[in-house]
């Protein structure tokens, strides 16, 4: 939930910017592309670095 509304704030907070500067298309078209890649890069890297965490964590020390 924390995670899309930081992607909806993330959306709005350039679309907001342009329509005040009368450009609300282009504030969509720069956004949407930007969010998607992010969480599309970020949600692999997300879960391998946790996959990572639990192996570490579920490690012996010297082993």
């Amino acid at each position: 939930v924390a995670l899309a509304g930081a992607a909806l704030g993330w959306v709005a907070s350039p679309a907001l910017y342009f329509r005040q500067m009368g450009l609300l298309v282009p504030g969509l078209l720069l956004g949407f592309p930007a969010v998607s890649a992010v969480l599309l890069l970020g949600s692999p890297l997300l879960l391998a670095g946790w996959v990572l965490g639990e192996d570490r964590s579920s490690t012996p020390p010297g082993a």
